[in-house]
């Protein structure tokens, strides 16, 4: 089955759903098909990478500070960063659709995107805090965010 739109296809997905299609023939969609299938595998991937960060904070408080309510810690820890984690996934996701939606194959929006995500995630007071802390100095959820930033990059923008 050719990777190529018909006539009948291209009629509706422009003026029926408000698609914008690169010009010109050829397949369309299989880079961004690509592109799409590595963010959600990516994006799969993060939880279990933060869980073994929020586990080795976990047992610091367990340890260090054993009247503290650990788990407590560890379930507000979790959902903060799974919020987080969203918000970055969702700019993302939205750059992609607009270099797509513009015909834009160097994915510019993309990069710009997670230029602006790198930005905010070294002045995020959340990870100011995680960077700072003294049970667990050196923990590693800003470097798995930053690394799948990184990573996201390589995949899209390259």
């Amino acid at each position: 089955m050719p990777n190529e739109l018909s006539p009948q296809q291209r009629t509706f997905l422009t003026r029926y759903l408000g698609a914008k299609l690169p010009d010109g023939a050829g397949p369309v969609g299989t880079d961004a098909v690509r592109k799409r299938g590595f963010l959600v595998s990516r994006w799969q991937r993060i939880p279990a990478e933060l869980n073994v960060e929020i586990a080795t904070l976990t047992s610091a408080v367990e340890v260090d500070l054993p009247h503290e309510d650990a788990a407590g810690f560890s379930k507000a820890l979790d959902k903060a960063l799974s919020d987080y984690v969203a918000g970055i996934k969702a700019e993302i996701d939205t750059a992609l659709d607009d270099a797509i939606n513009s015909g834009d194959q160097s994915y510019l929006p993309v990069a710009g995107a997670i230029s602006k995500l790198r930005s905010e995630l070294s002045g995020n007071s959340l990870m100011a805090a995680l960077r700072g802390n003294a049970l667990a100095p050196d923990n590693g959820i800003e470097r798995a965010i930053a690394s799948a930033l990184d990573e996201v990059e390589a995949a899209l923008v390259a």
